[in-house]
């Protein structure tokens, strides 16, 4: 069945290039639909082939594949090569002269969209940098608690927070079988950090206590205030308001991303020992989890190391998902 990306005509002022996925539709006899990707369920729309009229032609070295339909309406797509030129061309006049049935939806159809995206969320989560600033002081005085209000800054160090950090990674089910999800083009996730400031006054702790001359510590995260948006394969353009050019411009300008609620749970036994690393003061014996972990395939392995942490969130995704499907 012929699949594959096309550029379309459209837009607002129907004068614009859009890359759009064209596929031969399973379930409707003589219809080609367009997606905003391969990935996307639902489609931007779709074009019935009977009595159409399909017209090939090169203009301005670009390769152009009209259809004109009974209504009135005219196609206007263009292939990236002569070879997809010449195939969809073909495939457009068999769609005319209903050569091409009904057939089995193929390939990445059957990929669960809500796996999809919350993959895509894990990967923005893990590509944004997030650090962790820790600085301990002594206080000239010596009295304890930082009850002078002079005080000598010591020491300071940054680590980062990276995808080894991560204990646990989950999505809000809730908002997934939102119906008002399928209105948004992108979502964009907002992270809850759990246990946040109970993980940050142990690190504070055990970072000022590596030096009996300081009495203090500061331990401050530094997280962006907004992650990269992506994009949204539940998208169906039939459930937007498309009655006239103004709310089509509306929905274009203020409602084009949805925030979706991720909370992460971080590794109290990684963190610590990044901070030991960084501080240059490990120590096993204040080290739980090596003894659980192997210290030689975590010091001389890291890169391994992570990648079976990440694997490991990736399936507690995947067992999330199982659990999130209805019952029988």
């Amino acid at each position: 069945m012929q699949s594959g990306y096309l550029k379309k005509k459209g837009g607002l002022a129907s004068m614009e290039w859009q890359r759009r996925y064209f596929r031969v539709s399973a379930s409707k006899l003589q219809t080609v639909e367009y997606y905003l990707t391969e990935k996307h369920v639902n489609p931007q729309g779709s074009i019935h082939m009977v009595g159409a009229v399909i017209v090939s032609s090169k203009c301005k070295g670009k390769n152009i594949i009209e259809i004109q339909t009974p209504r009135g309406k005219t196609y206007v797509l263009q292939a990236e090569t002569d070879e997809e030129h010449s195939l969809w061309t073909e495939t457009f006049i068999d769609l005319v002269e209903g050569a091409i049935r009904k057939r089995r939806v193929e390939s990445k159809r059957g990929t669960d969209p809500a796996k999809v995206i919350r993959e895509s969320l894990h990967r923005v989560v893990m590509d944004v940098p997030m650090r962790l600033v820790l600085s301990r002081f002594s206080s000239d005085s010596g009295l304890p608690n930082c009850v002078s209000e002079q005080k000598t800054l010591r020491k300071t160090i940054t680590i980062t927070i990276e995808g080894e950090c991560f204990a646990k990674f989950g999505v809000d089910r809730s908002v997934l079988r939102d119906s008002c999800l399928k209105k948004y083009l992108y979502i964009r996730p907002v992270v809850t950090v759990q246990d946040l400031e109970k993980h940050l006054k142990v690190l504070q702790e055990q970072f000022r206590a590596q030096d009996d001359s300081c009495d203090s510590a500061t331990c401050e995260p530094s997280f962006p205030h907004e992650l990269p948006q992506v994009e949204n394969v539940f998208y169906d353009k039939e459930t937007v308001e498309t009655g006239n050019l103004l709310s089509r411009l509306n929905h274009t300008i203020c409602s084009t991303t949805l925030q979706i609620p991720v909370y992460i749970e971080l590794d109290a036994d990684v963190l610590l020992y990044k901070v030991q690393k960084a501080d240059g003061a490990i120590r096993s014996r204040s080290l739980s989890f090596i003894e659980v972990a192997s210290p030689v395939n975590l010091v001389n392995d890291k890169s391994t190391w992570r990648n079976s942490r990440e694997s490991k969130l990736l399936h507690d995704i995947n067992l999330d998902l199982a659990e999130a499907k209805p019952k029988d």
